[in-house]
């Protein structure tokens, strides 16, 4: 949602353009800068130079990713949005602007990925880094490139890839060398070094069989830096990796036990592979330079955020996780800082988000009405309304059907506004959840959503079991069968595997 306030802003007609080419435009007085291009939009307070940097190696890295992978390059559904923070500070300061977002993190935060309903994003810490002691060749970008992989491997391959894979991928892909001609792979990563990996290392075959029952905390910890090196391990032979990819095809065959089909496929037992990555990190990375694809690089448009953002930007993405720490002291900080500023549209409209989601609905409800008063087609507000309507009906049964009605002519407006946004989607298919079998058209909706969101494991939890009650076992498995297996996915990982185990017991079968 948040996307949608920040091109309100670029829809004003720009009345100055600073030296450093970043376009001002009539609210547009604050610190942060927006900075927009084919793939990604990044955020960040620092100068637009170093935007500039980091939008070029996140395009460089799509571009290469897109040519190995086979994907189609051209505008995506959805850029991705990044937010940089610094860590410039020292001491007991340090990570100060990623505490906005993530109030209590440790020190040594370095990102977060996030895939919810009101968002996708990532919250990156940038600097200069030697990540546990291992050098970083790429000029400290390791973390957003790595957020950026894990991206691009969750949104095109989320059914047939496991997540040890996705994970690793990203992480194996986040120490690319980008030069002017060339990008050089296979560097040992910096955010993971070998000796964390190594710690445990008999687990291995339950993070390929995706067995993560009774796993300990330090286990599912290691699981990053283990999928890491073995995906290193599987790519760093041409061999391996093809007998990977065939291996992958059987499995999602369904052809039968994982361990087997590994002997068969790799000719040695899964149990011997923790032997084979000891052997592995003794010797030297195996590093591949390719060319870098031809063609002018993509425009990059910036621009500066307005005021509000200075105090709100991160604010906005923490309620967008869903995990707010202390609800009353975040919404107390939105009410201050707008304010400051009341006839900021930015402002303005962070705080009837906050209004909804933490504190006053009616003021929210009145806020987005004025919103909406001004500009018709304001895309968050519209949403914002349609989901404060949805709340009020989970709350009101006996006006039920008639807040799910008001809820549904301001998310089909949010449709016409702008197609194909995965929010007003999968909104739309919840305003139509009255019946034991769901209708032809929530089911359209929550494919289409899933389609262009897949990284969600809510919107897929909600469609799964909306097929699954359309006697639509095979998708319904399709779609929970990747969450169930991730060992740090929480609640989500829990309720998929819940819900696989009672297909099992009463033979729904995929």
């Amino acid at each position: 949602m948040g996307l949608a306030v920040l091109d309100l802003l670029s829809a004003a007609p720009a009345v100055a353009q600073s030296v450093d080419d970043v376009v001002v435009s009539p609210q547009a007085s604050g610190r942060w800068l927006r900075a927009e291009s084919q793939h990604v939009i990044v955020y960040s307070d620092e100068n637009a130079e170093v935007l500039r940097k980091t939008v070029a190696d996140l395009e460089a890295l799509d571009r290469l990713l897109r040519g190995l992978y086979g994907r189609q390059d051209g505008p995506p559904p959805r850029k991705f949005p990044i937010y940089l923070v610094r860590s410039a500070e020292l001491g007991a300061n340090m990570n100060v602007q990623y505490r906005r977002f993530m109030p209590g993190a440790a020190v040594t935060a370095l990102s977060l990925d996030v895939a919810e309903v009101e968002d996708i994003f990532a919250v990156v810490v940038r600097d200069d880094f030697a990540f546990f002691g291992v050098v970083d060749h790429t000029a400290g970008d390791d973390v957003v490139l790595g957020a950026y992989g894990f991206h691009f491997f969750s949104e095109n391959f989320p059914f047939r890839q496991p997540r040890w894979l996705t994970k690793g991928a990203a992480i194996y892909y986040s120490s690319i060398d980008i030069q002017p001609q060339a990008v050089t792979i296979g560097r040992t990563p910096a955010l993971f070094d070998d000796a964390l990996a190594m710690r445990g290392l008999e687990r291995i075959p339950d993070i390929i069989t995706e067995s993560s029952d009774g796993w300990s905390l330090p286990e599912r910890q290691r699981f990053d830096a283990q999928s890491a090196l073995l995906v290193r391990y599987l790519w760093a032979d041409p061999d391996r990796k093809a007998r990977l990819a065939t291996y992958l095809d059987r499995v999602a065959e369904g052809e039968g036990d994982p361990k087997a089909i590994w002997a068969q496929v790799f000719g040695q037992p899964l149990e011997a592979l923790p032997d084979a990555l000891r052997a592995f990190v003794r010797k030297e990375p195996v590093v591949t330079t390719l060319p870098r694809a031809g063609g002018p690089p993509p425009p990059v448009k910036i621009r500066r955020m307005p005021a509000g953002a200075d105090d709100l930007i991160l604010e906005l993405q923490q309620m967008k996780t869903g995990a707010v720490p202390d609800r009353g002291e975040l919404l107390r900080k939105i009410r201050r800082a707008a304010e400051r500023r009341p006839t900021e549209r930015y402002s303005r409209q962070a705080l009837a988000r906050a209004e909804i989601t933490l504190g006053d609905r009616d003021k929210g409800e009145r806020l987005l009405e004025q919103l909406l008063s001004e500009d018709g087609d304001n895309l968050e507000a519209l949403r914002l309304m349609g989901t404060s309507k949805l709340y009020r009906a989970a709350a009101d049964k006996a006006h039920r059907a008639e807040l799910l009605a008001s809820s549904q002519v301001y998310l089909r407006r949010a449709d016409a506004a702008e197609p194909n946004d995965y929010q007003t989607l999968f909104l739309l298919a919840q305003t139509m959840t009255e019946g034991d079998t769901p209708s032809p058209e929530r089911l359209a909706l929550l494919r289409r959503a899933v389609t262009l969101a897949p990284e969600v494991t809510k919107i897929r939890l909600v469609a799964a079991m909306a097929f699954l009650y359309a006697d639509d076992a095979a998708t319904a498995y399709q779609l929970l069968k990747p969450i169930s297996a991730d060992p740090n996915g929480g609640l989500a990982a829990s309720q998929a595997k819940r819900v696989l185990e009672a297909m099992a017991r009463v033979g729904v079968k995929p």
